[in-house]
């Protein structure tokens, strides 16, 4: 590994916790949570060597994070919805149109 590399995983170790801790609140899901860590902490080690030259890495993790579980967010709530009639798929027809509240 490069020093670069060695830097990442230091910065990771010490911001892993507080990363899964801020997910969690967040989700509400401690599993979910360290799936969305998982996710901020890959995404950050692509673009480490940009990350390293900004002021705050720390509050750029959490940019990252929350845009993780925004992404998570819409794809989970945009599958399909459960009314009375049956299913209805993402891609055929809006839970308004139909007037179902999304499943959850």
């Amino acid at each position: 590994m490069g020093r670069a590399d060695d830097d990442f995983v230091e910065d990771a170790r010490a911001s892993a916790n507080q990363l899964r801790r801020t997910a969690y609140l967040l989700c509400r899901d401690w599993d979910l949570a360290a799936d969305l860590t998982q996710t901020t902490l890959a995404r950050m080690f692509v673009h480490w060597p940009r990350i390293t030259r900004r002021d705050n890495p720390h509050a750029y993790a959490r940019q990252v994070l929350s845009r993780a579980f925004l992404d998570h967010h819409r794809r989970a709530t945009g599958r399909s919805w459960c009314c009375a009639t049956g299913r209805i798929s993402a891609s055929s027809r809006s839970p308004r149109s139909s007037g179902c509240p999304p499943a959850r």
